[in-house]
């Protein structure tokens, strides 16, 4: 189970200043050595402190890495709709009607929009890799003053969508790990002071 931030900063803030003045006063260590709070345990908690703390920023950093990312995708995915919304609009009007049936077809656009971020990519690149291979198609857009260049250049703000897309998994796998890291020491952290630990904070 995931903790809050709040409450794992609040952990690592209380058990850090226990844990030091703990070590540091010799009146508060004659009152907890019975309990197994030597030095040697004092120092494997404040290291497991440590490195709790590590962890939490190492998760917020991660964090908000994921968070552009995901930004990024955002902004570069709606963009790239907008264009593919009006080169299908156009496709309509271009080729209406029974006739015209088997070149929208070809081009993707008689079906609904797919659900997944890959389907929904390669409905888009059919368009435009279609397009550009078909020179009657062409022609069509071509009336409208779309060039083969243009659909090019769509092309590549495709890639450009994949490479944000996988930029985004990567950042949001990393992000995962990272909490699951700061939850487990937390966690561990937190059984460490037990009952008997949370003397150690007053």
């Amino acid at each position: 189970m995931s903790a809050y931030p709040k409450v794992i900063e609040r952990l690592i803030g209380v058990s850090d200043v226990g844990f030091n003045n703990a070590k540091s006063h010799s009146e508060i260590k004659e009152k907890i050595i019975s309990f197994g709070y030597d030095d040697v345990r004092l120092d494997e908690l404040l290291d497991l402190n440590a490195r709790t703390d590590g962890k939490y920023h190492d998760y917020e950093r991660l964090y908000g890495e994921q968070l552009q990312a995901t930004r990024r995708l955002e902004e570069k995915l709606y963009e790239e709709m907008g264009f593919y919304s009006t080169y299908r609009r156009l496709a309509f009007q271009v080729f209406p009607g029974e006739e015209n049936k088997g070149i929208r077809s070809q081009l993707g656009i008689d079906i609904r929009l797919k659900d997944s971020f890959d389907g929904v990519v390669e409905q888009i690149k059919q368009l435009y890799d279609t397009t550009i291979k078909k020179s009657e198609i062409m022609a069509g857009f071509a009336e409208f003053a779309v060039t083969t260049e243009t659909f090019q250049e769509r092309l590549n703000g495709l890639e450009q969508l994949r490479d944000l897309n996988e930029e985004q998994e990567k950042a949001k796998g990393a992000a995962m790990v990272a909490r699951k890291l700061r939850d487990d020491l937390y966690h561990e952290l937190r059984t460490a002071r037990g009952k008997r630990g949370r003397c150690l904070t007053l």
